[in-house]
């Protein structure tokens, strides 16, 4: 499904993104180095970077449903 444009704001995201990953890690030690609407799946797509490595992160997918 295509939708004209994303639901959910930037903020949303990232709160529902950090609070998803929290329990399983310390998000002091990560910065969210990208954050970007997948328009043809309908998702966020937000990556995370470990602050003192650069080669080191993961990404979450937050589905953009109300």
């Amino acid at each position: 499904m295509i939708t004209s444009g994303p639901r959910l704001s930037q903020a949303d995201v990232r709160r529902i993104a950090d609070a998803e990953v929290r329990p399983k890690v310390d998000l002091r030690q990560y910065e969210i180095s990208g954050l970007h609407y997948v328009r043809r799946g309908g998702f966020w797509s937000v990556s995370y970077r470990r602050k003192t490595e650069t080669r080191e992160g993961f990404t979450v997918r937050v589905a953009d449903k109300i």
